[in-house]
């Protein structure tokens, strides 16, 4: 019995490791056609390598040395660049790892307290630079998300182990649905936060619900964990409480109907939070004074649930359901369907509906339904913008749940686990081989007319006119020689920096007032020519003196 038992073992672990290297390989390839970052992939290396402070320039506030406003200038002008022109290596120091502080994470708290997010995804970006420092940042960003997202798979297949009852074919199916979807290639190829979201996600889901089997033990080891994977989510982004709070809702509501002891778990979810809050203040500042807190809760206010839920399923169906309409809604209708089926047979059939209702099984259901399904709405109405970043966080459980009504409403026809898992490898592989063909991950920037651009026009020297900080999306994909950083304020001065025998690429932010700009320019002698290619936020033209012919291009 021992040796079948290991046999079966060894037989699963071949088959999950062989599922998440083919999901590794896929995504590998895909991120091979990534060729540039967005402006907030971009924040992310900035605001992890810079170092804007030095501990003795500290020291010296403290001991009133120097002024905390000289060493705010200090910082602001280690920050940004404005009116110089400034080399390509210099730019790159900024997004690089320093090698005198490679492992000092000082810059990394204080340039996240400055912005609106917690710090932990910027260290974990920071330390592998550190290791690596001569690691492509294109590499850097792919290798945290996908350790993250590999992490998820292996906690998404224990997860599904315990939703299908011990049947290793389901969870691994499930694994093989999310980690060939659009979501898990839109995840690993956007050097955002949200891959280390997703992971802390189904990580805390997991071992509560092994808790909620154990029957919520007053074990001080196990509401520990608990609360530490709680701290790291919020360490990572504030969206982390829409998870965090309805698992905890929940446990405290089984927790008293099954008459079991709360204290210890609501003390220790309290001092975590003060220490969260020790660790971390300006999460204070962060949600109750700035624009993103202010816009989170307006949205919250303005109770548009369904307008916001209806406007997120244009997210929701690429990220899962292959960008197929079609699949969605016949998905919904299988639901319905499975639902009627079982509370009839559990009613009328089998007649135990009190027995199904208080069994282990159906807790665990309420935990993945109910936490997914609240994630998703609260996270669809407080989000800023409609964007899939917001919900990748829940797409591995969506996954899980697709999963197990497919099978489950196959196997009213269908009984044999090898057969339904043949039926489902191959509907994963046709949905995987349908959205590629279909869409490609909205943060590759690989278009052929920004290659070209790239290839063509980035050996030149080139001048920026910004005016709301969108500088970073031009210092990290563009590698000009050298780039003049100015702004809508203080451009009038370019004919003072420039050399009249020389062109240069002109960008000009689309938030300016851009016709006013251009006149000005050409009044002062200036001939800007159009280009084609346009970046997210600026748009460019060649800029040269009267006196040099646009065909230098």
């Amino acid at each position: 019995m021992e040796e079948k038992s290991g046999k079966l073992m060894l037989f699963e672990r071949i088959i999950l490791f062989a599922v998440m290297l083919v999901v590794f390989i896929n995504s590998f390839f895909i991120f091979q056609k990534k060729e540039g970052f967005y402006m907030d992939e971009a924040c992310t290396f900035m605001l992890s390598n810079n170092t804007v402070v030095t501990i003795p320039e500290i020291i010296e506030v403290m001991t009133k040395e120097t002024t905390l406003e000289e060493l705010y200038h200090t910082a602001f002008g280690r920050a940004y660049s404005i009116n110089a022109w400034v080399s390509h290596e210099d730019i790159m120091n900024k997004y690089t790892v320093s090698p005198e502080d490679r492992f000092s994470y000082l810059n990394t708290y204080l340039l996240q307290a400055s912005d609106v997010h917690p710090p932990l995804y910027y260290m974990f970006i920071r330390t592998v630079c550190a290791i690596f420092p001569s690691l492509d940042l294109m590499i850097v960003g792919y290798v945290v998300n996908i350790i993250f997202l590999l992490g998820t798979c292996y906690f998404l297949y224990k997860l599904g182990k315990i939703i299908f009852g011990g049947n290793i074919i389901g969870a691994i199916i499930a694994v093989m649905y999310y980690g060939l979807s659009f979501d898990f290639a839109n995840n690993v190829t956007y050097y955002r936060m949200y891959a280390a979201l997703t992971f802390w996600f189904v990580f805390l889901l997991y071992h509560t619900i092994i808790w909620a089997g154990d029957g919520y033990e007053d074990d001080k080891k196990t509401i520990k964990k608990l609360c530490v994977i709680e701290a790291l989510a919020m360490l990572t982004q504030y969206f982390a409480v829409f998870f965090i709070l309805p698992m905890f809702v929940l446990n405290i509501f089984f927790m008293v109907y099954k008459k079991k002891e709360i204290g210890r778990y609501l003390k220790y979810n309290v001092i975590t939070g003060v220490i969260y809050i020790v660790v971390w203040p300006f999460s204070i500042f962060h949600i109750l004074f700035t624009n993103r807190g202010s816009e989170v809760r307006a949205n919250f206010s303005a109770l548009s649930l369904f307008r916001r839920i209806h406007e997120f399923n244009s997210c929701l169906i690429p990220s899962v359901f292959s960008n197929s309409r079609r699949f969605f809604i016949a998905f919904g209708v299988i639901t319905i369907m499975l639902i009627t089926y079982k509370c009839i047979r559990h009613c009328m059939v089998d007649n135990d509906i009190r027995k199904w209702v208080t069994s282990t099984h159906f807790m665990n259901m309420i935990y993945l339904f109910v936490v997914a399904v609240s994630y998703y709405v609260i996270a669809a109405v407080a989000s800023p913008w409609v964007t899939p970043r917001y919900e990748m966080p829940v797409m591995p459980l969506f996954s899980l749940i697709i999963v197990f009504i497919l099978i489950r409403m196959i196997t009213i026809v269908i009984q044999n686990k090898y057969v339904i898992g043949t039926i489902m490898a191959a509907f994963i592989v046709m949905l995987t081989v349908h959205w590629q063909d279909k869409i490609q991950p909205t943060a590759l920037y690989n278009s052929s007319e920004r290659v070209k651009y790239i290839n063509d026009y980035t050996k030149y020297d080139a001048i920026l006119i910004d005016s709301s900080g969108y500088f970073i999306e031009v210092e990290l994909n563009f590698n000009h020689p050298k780039l003049y950083e100015t702004d809508n304020e203080n451009y009038d001065n370019l004919d003072t920096v420039v050399d009249s025998n020389k062109s240069y690429i002109l960008y000009i932010s689309k938030d300016n007032y851009m016709e006013g700009i251009l006149k000005n320019l050409e009044s002062k002698g200036f001939n800007m020519q159009k280009l084609d290619f346009e970046a997210d936020y600026f748009k460019v033209y060649i800029l040269s003196k009267s006196s040099v012919s646009n065909n230098t291009y």
